[in-house]
């Protein structure tokens, strides 16, 4: 089936391949493999994914292949605490979180990462880092907007692309406009056709 990427960890080494292509491993942990879906994977095709342990394959599962399905990457705030919450990792230009201590406010800039978006102009090759200049950008931008239990506001996208230096890494440059009224207020992040990326809490207060 050809040759395959491994990563080692605690002396074992472990693998994926999709569909006979190997796929780069960004982390891999007891109870968890984070892998890049190689480009020459079909879009709109059913990948089969097979975990190698040790040089013995395990049972492979079935990944449906989207030309873009953005999601945030999240993390727990407060982790293993009563009440923890599970946030958006969305900073200020200083790289300080957006917290319910730290929150964001009408008119300021403000960066989002996630990743699954493949359409990209000057894409770099499969396991490479992104590159700086010139960037690779996203080809279409996505409609942000900030949404509570009253009503909504547009965010202003003034970057789309992979972060430089980084696997896979997709930056959102937003700038706020005001803050909608109401209570609970979430963002939401749709690249053309690919269904909208679940709400996430976005901590916004007025002036």
């Amino acid at each position: 089936m050809g040759s395959t990427l491994v990563a080692r960890r605690a002396g074992r080494y472990v693998a994926r391949r999709m569909t006979a292509i190997p796929a780069a491993i960004l982390y891999v942990s007891p109870t968890q493999i984070n892998f890049q879906v190689p480009g020459g994977v079909g879009i709109g095709s059913i990948a089969q994914v097979i975990v190698i342990r040790d040089g013995l394959p395990g049972e492979s599962f079935e990944l449906e292949v989207k030309p873009d399905a953005f999601g945030l990457f999240s993390y727990f705030r407060a982790a293993g605490t009563p009440g923890q919450s599970r946030d958006p990792v969305i900073v200020h230009v200083d790289n300080q979180l957006v917290t319910p201590d730290n929150p964001a406010k009408p008119n300021q800039v403000l960066v989002a990462y996630g990743t699954g978006v493949s359409s990209l102009n000057n894409p770099p090759a499969d396991a490479q880092a992104s590159p700086a200049d010139p960037p690779s950008t996203c080809s279409i931008t996505p409609l942000v907007t900030v949404r509570t239990d009253q009503a909504s506001a547009p965010v202003n996208v003034l970057y789309r692309g992979l972060t430089a230096n980084f696997l896979s890494l997709i930056q959102l440059n937003l700038e706020l406009t005001n803050r909608p009224a109401g209570a609970n207020p979430m963002l939401f992040v749709k690249f053309g056709e690919a269904d909208e990326s679940a709400g996430v809490p976005l901590y916004f207060v007025e002036e």
